[in-house]
């Protein structure tokens, strides 16, 4: 303990021991130069760097020089050829980490031309005797008296605390039953109506029998019986169709209306009919429509009950650890799709929410009704023909069979493809969310996650310890995060190298970051920032898929970064890359990471991607960015593939639901339309139950063939 290099009591000498220090002049004397306010990264929120990478490697066969030439071409990002400027303005003390030179000492440091305030990238770090006044109106309005006001009330009126509860009550979710409990529910719906199904698919096909008999000559009983047969079969269907039936008698007296209710009011419309032919014995009813569209809805109803109960199983499985939400302008005013923390509160109410399909069936169903009442009294008035008749041949017409199943059935395929992935999508709700134009935001994380980022060398200069490097480096890269993070924390545990503490911090547009560590300027970057910054570069060490570090305006090291892209990654890509009105936003850290390599490694193209500045990349890559949008789906794992599934599904399912709905009821409108219209030129003819019956069958299939595109991405 004699060695003056450890002896630190000469460092009290004639320092008075009974004087007190206040904190503000112990930060003052020890506190760092101010840096400029419109760079300065630290007003950015970071988030915290993820763990280090569970894979050492060998630290004394670890370091090779890297090579000479560049995997990726010589078009890569080359750095602007234009006179080389320094940033450097003076540098008071150079590092202790320095090593004796062993051959001609190179050129100093302050002889380096320093760059102008207006140049970007500006210098590194400045005093504070440069910061700029107040402005003369900031010294006008602190100058002028402040105005009297009137005291106000705290006390609410009772109007507006009235108002407040309920706006309260409304921002407040609805407590969701237990993953358990729903699912039960839904389980035993579904075993019910897959037991009634095939029954009334049965009574179809005999109501489809007895009305193509006479057509094709087969045994039929009279017309009469027929008829009441006709009638006895679709009554019995819709006794079948129990919880439909009563839940459309509901939503009438209710004022709502859905496909079950357009399929009671032709159903009742058929039975009429069909006692009446009996009677008159004239024309053959369209009981067997009505049986079609009784069959449609409860195959649709079968599909809503697979799909919910695939979407409780999910989250009685544990999925909720993360969410897809959709934040409304949190990109230069367009929303973006983000992967945040989940919560499964509320979420089974947001899944059961009104579809498209019903949406629109509320203002179909009153025109369609209306206008069938409305038709069927101008061809009793103008041609003298059957109201009952004309009513049920218009109401049926107007009834598309595949209505029900236009969302059902897109939202049962894609649940059974997100169970796989223990994922869950809320619904229409979330699918309507995360639909329209939007961007989704990709990080480090999900392009390379772990494991995916190695190193394949590093080369170091004789100026400065080896150690000290690596964890100048580190320390940089703690700060920065993304996903370099991980490989420079691992290799400094390697090397046990120490990560200095930092004292400011920043990072530039050029494609590399800045900090003060101790008593030396650190900058870590690609070869075309260290030439633009002005660090001299020695020949043969040209590679841009490293990393460079350079400390007081010397190069001190360089480390060769590979990346190797996993097949779930590019298949993730190319599921949001197929997605029409979807920008593919990436919030990457990675300084390394740009279009061209992310063009060379995924094969996508570059119309898809957009790299906002780098401030806007390190805010979107936030930990917490995007918490209050609106949640659409819930993930277990952080995992890319999972995440480009739950986007790319509720898009198709957003888009083909709305696709598949339009479809069917335009062919309701053309088939009300049509059968009018041959009604009222005479030809009775052609509007038979046999052609009314092809007409919507045929209608039906292209709203099926759309909806299984659901989960094909």
């Amino acid at each position: 303990m004699n060695d003056k290099k450890y002896d630190t009591l000469h460092l009290l000498e004639g320092v008075p021991r009974s004087e007190e220090y206040q904190a503000e002049d112990i930060m003052r004397e020890f506190s760092s130069p101010a840096v400029e306010p419109t760079v300065v990264l630290r007003e950015i929120p970071l988030d915290p760097p993820p763990k280090p990478a569970a894979a050492a490697s060998s630290a004394g066969s670890f370091f090779q020089a890297p090579p000479e030439a560049d995997s990726l071409g010589d078009d890569f990002w080359d750095a602007p050829a234009e006179d080389q400027e320094d940033i450097w303005a003076e540098i008071k003390s150079m590092g202790r980490h320095r090593k004796a030179p062993k051959a001609a000492p190179t050129a100093p440091v302050s002889a380096a031309v320093p760059l102008p305030k207006q140049a970007v990238p500006g210098p590194a770090f400045e005093d504070e005797d440069e910061a700029e006044p107040a402005p003369k109106a900031v010294k006008k309005a602190a100058a002028r008296p402040a105005r009297k006001t009137q005291p106000v009330s705290d006390a609410p009126s009772r109007r507006s605390r009235r108002q407040q509860l309920k706006d309260a009550e409304a921002r407040t979710p609805k407590p969701d039953i237990p993953p358990e409990k729903a699912l039960k529910h839904y389980r035993q719906r579904a075993q019910s109506i897959r037991r009634r199904l095939p029954l009334v698919l049965i009574l179809s096909l005999a109501a489809l029998y007895f009305t193509l008999a006479g057509s094709f000559g087969w045994a039929a009983p009279a017309r009469p019986v027929l008829c009441r047969m006709l009638a006895i079969l679709t009554l019995a269907g819709a006794l079948l169709c129990y919880d439909l039936l009563i839940l459309s008698v509901y939503d009438l007296f209710r004022g709502q209306f859905r496909a079950a209710t357009l399929v009671l009011v032709g159903t009742i419309a058929s039975v009429l009919d069909a006692f009446g032919s009996a009677a008159e014995g004239v024309h053959i009813p369209f009981c067997v429509l009505s049986l079609l569209g009784w069959f449609g809805c409860l195959w649709g109803a079968y599909h809503k009950s697979l799909a919910m109960r695939r979407t409780a199983k999910a989250l009685q499985r544990g999925c909720g650890n993360y969410a897809v939400r959709s934040a409304p302008g949190l990109w230069n005013g367009t929303d973006c799709i983000v992967k945040t923390e989940g919560d499964m509160s509320g979420f089974l109410h947001d899944a059961e929410q009104t579809d498209y399909t019903a949406q629109m069936m509320q203002f179909y169903v009153p025109v369609a009704v209306i206008g069938s009442v409305l038709l069927s009294a101008v061809l009793m008035l103008v041609q003298d023909a059957n109201f009952l008749q004309s009513l049920a041949a218009l109401l049926t017409a107007a009834t598309p069979l595949a209505a029900a199943l236009c969302y059902t059935r897109s939202f049962s395929l894609l649940a059974r493809r997100l169970y796989k992935n223990q994922s869950a999508i809320s619904g229409w709700l979330g699918a309507e969310r995360l639909g329209g134009y939007q961007a989704v935001t990709i990080r480090d994380e999900d392009l390379f996650p772990a494991g995916t980022v190695s190193m394949n060398g590093a080369k170091f200069y004789d100026t400065y310890d080896k150690n000290y490097v690596i964890g100048c480096a580190a320390a940089i890269f703690n700060e920065a995060g993304g996903d370099l993070q991980p490989v420079f924390a691992q290799l400094a545990e390697d090397f046990r190298a120490n990560v200095g503490l930092m004292t400011s911090y920043r990072a530039y547009e050029g494609g590399g970051y800045g900090a003060s560590i101790g008593q030396d300027i650190a900058l870590v970057g690609t070869v075309g920032f260290m030439r633009l910054m002005g660090i001299p570069i020695p020949d043969g060490t040209t590679i841009r898929q490293a990393v460079y570090v350079a400390i007081n305006n010397e190069l001190a090291g360089l480390f060769s970064i590979n990346y190797a892209p996993s097949r779930s990654t590019r298949s993730g890509l190319d599921a949001l890359c197929s997605q029409h009105l979807l920008l593919n936003l990436f919030a990457t850290r990675d300084f390394i990471l740009n279009p061209a390599l992310l063009r060379q490694r995924f094969r996508i193209s570059s119309g898809h991607m957009e790299f906002p500045p780098v401030e806007e990349r390190l805010r979107l890559s936030g930990q917490n960015v995007g918490i209050e949008g609106r949640r659409a789906a819930l993930l277990r794992r952080d995992n890319f593939r999972d995440y480009s599934d739950a986007v790319a599904g509720g898009r198709n399912l957003y888009n083909l639901t709305r696709v598949s709905s339009i479809f069917a009821l335009f062919s309701g409108v053309i088939g009300m339309a049509l059968i009018f219209l041959l009604s009222y030129l005479g030809s009775e003819l052609s509007a038979t139950v046999a052609n009314l019956l092809l007409y919507s069958v045929l209608w039906a299939l292209p709203p099926l063939l759309i909806t299984s595109w659901v989960d094909k991405y």
